[in-house]
């Protein structure tokens, strides 16, 4: 929904022409946060959750500033109809409103945000997220563009939910703490000639693995708001950096996520961009595998201990050649198969990318041990028959 053609065509207005049309819903986002933070400070026993169950500091919390949405189904839709909002609203819009007209139109821009839904019997507007720790997600600059919702107890409801696309949030290629990168990358630059990039990106499964990754001093972390990292995604790390390590859980899901991310890193790859996978033990998460850590380790130096671990981890070329055996059951029983996959594999990465100089590598490394020499022909034949 375009805010400006909606103001003109249900007011007959539009916004001043200096106005930026998205400025509505970034007053929007930013007034709910405020009013998450503020419903946080109200509740004792959601501070304990944070601070006792999850180990969260203070200054973490307010670092990423953590909210809660309690039960109710309009504590922001009634937002609507205070008087302060109204106003900011007319201010950001640059248009004189009456106050029936201001309510309508904060419960669109509620709805252009992804905060509340409508009811399809009714049409009534409701609030999505309810009984929920809130985190909200920034672009680079620091700017709210949505929320993240995670509920405390198992209630039947899904444990993540997050707020749904809207002309400033697109999960597929926003990532969770993208600003607290674009601030690192903008600290270590000097010049303007001699660019600099992090030394890493640590992407994990989640906002809240992020989250647990900061409490340790760890702030190069990120989460894909997806379902998993795309190739969108990659490309926007590789701007700050040129090694980017995949540290998932080692659940069925974290396995599954890898392989997905793997595979869309591909057309990502050259020779200055690496990727590591890192497939953490025993079902651990960042989170548990830190404080496991620190059992036996000082916690100012579970950092270092953990990014050291994390560069032992699998080489993307290596990964992919493990993934291909896996997923189709391939064996050196059948060599020429073998080499047909992955002959396709190494086409598909970029040329002159170092990932696709090692597979080829590997792939002659293995023909020479086998005396096997497989024509273009021939290969075509053998992918004909396996595809």
């Amino acid at each position: 929904m375009n805010i400006a053609d909606f103001l003109s065509g249900k007011y007959h207005e539009k916004p001043h022409e200096d106005v930026d049309v998205l400025d509505p819903v970034h007053l929007v986002l930013e007034s709910a946060c405020e009013k998450f933070e503020y419903h946080l400070s109200q509740e004792s026993s959601i501070q304990d959750y944070l601070k006792v169950t999850r180990g969260l500091s203070d200054s973490t919390i307010k670092r990423f500033r953590m909210g809660f949405a309690p039960e109710g189904y309009t504590r922001l839709v009634s937002q609507s109809k205070t008087k302060r909002w109204q106003i900011m609203l007319q201010k950001s819009l640059g248009v004189s409103m009456t106050p029936e007209q201001c309510e309508d139109q904060f419960i669109s821009i509620l709805k252009i945000a992804g905060l509340v839904a409508e009811r399809e019997s009714t049409g009534e507007p409701y609030d999505r997220f309810r009984n929920r720790v809130m985190i909200p997600i920034r672009d680079k600059n620091g700017s709210v563009i949505s929320f993240g919702g995670r509920i405390l107890e198992s209630t039947g409801s899904s444990k993540y939910l997050n707020g749904s696309d809207s002309p400033l949030f697109n999960k597929k290629s926003v990532l969770f703490n993208i600003d607290t990168i674009y601030n690192l990358y903008q600290s270590i630059q000097t010049d303007l000639i001699n660019v600099k990039k992090l030394r890493e990106v640590i992407a994990v499964e989640g906002y809240m693995d992020v989250i647990a990754m900061a409490e340790f001093g760890i702030d190069q972390g990120v989460a894909a708001m997806g379902t998993a990292l795309s190739s969108e995604a990659f490309n926007e790390l590789f701007k700050y950096t040129s090694n980017v390590i995949l540290c998932f859980d080692g659940d069925e899901a974290g396995i599954k996520a890898s392989k997905r991310a793997a595979i869309e890193a591909i057309p990502t790859l050259s020779a200055d961009r690496n990727v590591l996978i890192y497939i953490l033990p025993n079902d651990h998460d960042p989170d548990s595998y830190l404080k496991a850590m620190e059992t036996t380790v000082n916690k100012v130096d579970c950092k270092e201990h953990f990014i050291e671990e994390l560069y032992t981890g699998t080489p993307i070329s290596t990964y992919l050649i493990e993934l291909m055996q896996d997923e189709h059951n391939l064996s050196w029983d059948q060599p020429e198969v073998f080499f047909a996959y992955l002959e396709d594999l190494a086409s598909r990465l970029p040329a002159h990318g170092k990932v696709r100089s090692e597979l080829e590598s590997f792939i002659q490394l293995k023909k020479n041990e086998r005396d096997i020499e497989l024509s273009n022909e021939e290969l075509v034949s053998f992918m004909r028959l396996i595809n």
